[in-house]
This record gives structure tokens, C-alpha cells and sequence, in this order.
């Protein structure tokens, strides 16, 4: 397996810089090429080079498993929707159709905008999760200071004391 981070729903994936773009190139090819499973390296020269968002279209396979379906250890990807159509006469899937690819990609979208709206609906947390923080600090630290100048007092209050009795006793 690449070295990827393992799929988790609760992490950003569409929203990171050309992630979108990448899925979308990484469909198109898969969806209409001849063989289901296609090679590594023919990807990257169809694609003309290596994805943007992530080291190699691999990685890129394994980051996005509601779309595409490695081939185990070797270097081999599928569309998942076409790994799992059946065989035609020539022990072979039949690309997608314009339509079908068109609905994949729609689908890619979609996540990414739900994945922006949830982001946004998310991001007024931050400001309140700060100033809750600065609250509690500067509590804590009126408190400290508190208890420090109540001590302080008190030391005060000891050595006024011990003063007078000295200066009773040195007067007498």
C-alpha cells in the first residue's frame, strides 16, 4: 500500500489544493479506456505526468476509495463503478459511457462542495475556541495573581505583627 494516509471520513481530502482536479482526470481516463485496470505508468502518460496533490496516481487511488480500486500490490487502478461490471465476450469491461463518467465526476464535485460548506459551517468555532482559551487564561491568572497577593498580605500582616511585638518588647 502507498505511503498514504489510511481513508477517513472526518479528514479533508477534496478541499486540498488540486485534489479535485486530479480525481477528475484520474475518472475520465479510467472510465474510458479500453481495459478496466490500467498500469501506473500508461496513467501517468495519458495524464502527462504525476498527479498535483499527491506523489502518484496510486496514492491519489487509495486516498479516494469511493471512486477507484487498486489492484492490490500491483501497480494496476480501476474505476470502482467498472471493476464491477461484468465481462463481454472478450473477458473484458466496457468503458463507461459519456454519461456514467459525466455522473462520477458530478458526484466528485458534489463532495467537494459539501466538504467546503462543511468547512465554512465549522469555521466560526475557531474564534469562539480562542477566546474561550483567553477566558480560562486570563481567569487563571487573576486567580494566581489573587491568591499570590493574598499571600503576600498575609506575610505583610505576620511581619507588621512581629515588628510591633519586637518594638513592645525593645521598648519596655
Amino acid at each position: 500500500m502507498p505511503n498514504v494516509m489510511k481513508y477517513d471520513l472526518n479528514k479533508r481530502r477534496y478541499t486540498l489544493p488540486h485534489r479535485l482536479t486530479d480525481v477528475i482526470r484520474l475518472i475520465t481516463v479510467l472510465s474510458l479506456d479500453k481495459f478496466a485496470f490500467r498500469k501506473l505508468d500508461s496513467i501517468k502518460v495519458a495524464l502527462r505526468g504525476d498527479p498535483e496533490s499527491l506523489h502518484t496516481w496510486q496514492d491519489i487511488a487509495y486516498a479516494h476509495p469511493e471512486f477507484f480500486r487498486p489492484n492490490g500490490t500491483e501497480d494496476y487502478i480501476a474505476l470502482l463503478m467498472r471493476s464491477y461490471r461484468p465481462e463481454n465476450h472478450n473477458n473484458e469491461r466496457d468503458p463507461l459511457s459519456i454519461p456514467e463518467t459525466q455522473k462520477l465526476i458530478d458526484v466528485a464535485i458534489s463532495l467537494h462542495e459539501k466538504e467546503i460548506e462543511r468547512m465554512q459551517r465549522n469555521s466560526h468555532r475557531v474564534p469562539i475556541i480562542v477566546a474561550i482559551i483567553t477566558l480560562l487564561g486570563v481567569t487563571l491568572s487573576a486567580y494566581i495573581t489573587s491568591v499570590s497577593n493574598a499571600d503576600v498580605k498575609q506575610k505583610i500582616a505576620n511581619l507588621s505583627i512581629q515588628i510591633q511585638k519586637s518594638t513592645s518588647k525593645s521598648g519596655k
